[in-house]
């Protein structure tokens, strides 16, 4: 019987019984597992983010609820300097802000420094911009279809990514929020470089992701990571976008 095609096999003289219980438990087991596979992805679709909660709160009664201590607590006044456009403000004080900020809530562990509070009335606007950056431990861009077209972000960025390169850390964060493609990030000049070479982070479609996009911008906040040496060979990118943005502005 080796090497016999199937159809050529004669099964006259196999136990039929035996043969109707190796049949009936093929089904079973396929039946089964097609089940399983089933609700698994249904479990996954409609039920991912009470998931994530729940395991979120698993991994903290382990570790007894230990919070990561932010790096470098004395060197700077905030956690993050919130960037955006002020077309965005409302959008970004109801999504971010109230779950970000802690002065919006005991709950919120970061120090947020953003325009409508933070910066000194009647300073030049570009100090501000470069006073917010470098006091901050991190920047956050909230890269919309306004914060493309507004020149003042644009040129928050640019400071923020000349710091990216000056000390040579992960000190920029990108959020991509609303009906932006890769193509249109990547066919604007002054965060072409960066999107290409970096991870950034997109705002969840689906309300039940929340927990795990802010799960994942804090640890992006206290991450202190080393930026890979070949941010030397985009120098030059840079100094010439930063011309661009500044003819912008002007």
């Amino acid at each position: 019987m080796i090497e016999v095609p199937l159809h050529m096999i004669i099964t006259d003289d196999c136990d039929q019984e035996n043969l109707e219980d190796l049949m009936f438990s093929l089904f079973v087991f396929t039946s089964v597992t097609l089940m399983v596979f089933m609700i698994s992805v249904i479990i996954y679709t409609h039920l991912r983010g009470y998931t994530f909660r729940l395991y979120r709160s698993i991994v903290s009664i382990i570790m007894n609820d230990q919070r990561q201590e932010v790096d470098d607590g004395s060197a700077c006044r905030y956690d993050a300097y919130l960037c955006y456009s002020s077309k965005d403000f409302e959008w970004v004080q109801n999504a971010l802000l109230k779950n970000l900020d802690s002065q919006y809530c005991e709950k919120n562990r970061f120090n947020v420094c953003f325009e409508e509070r933070d910066f000194i009335p009647g300073e030049d606007h570009i100090i501000n911009i470069r006073d917010a950056i470098w006091n901050s431990r991190k920047t956050i861009c909230i890269v919309t279809k306004h914060f493309l077209r507004d020149g003042w972000c644009v040129e928050a960025f640019n400071f923020a990514q000349s710091r990216y390169y000056t000390e040579l850390k992960d000190v920029l964060i990108v959020v991509v929020a609303g009906a932006l493609s890769q193509y249109q990030l990547v066919k604007f000049g002054p965060i072409r470089s960066f999107v290409q070479r970096q991870q950034y982070l997109r705002w969840p479609e689906d309300l039940q992701d929340i927990d795990w996009f802010f799960n994942r911008l804090s640890k992006k906040i206290l991450k202190g990571q080393l930026v890979e040496k070949k941010i030397k060979s985009m120098s030059k990118e840079t100094n010439t976008l930063e011309l661009q943005s500044i003819a912008t502005v002007s």
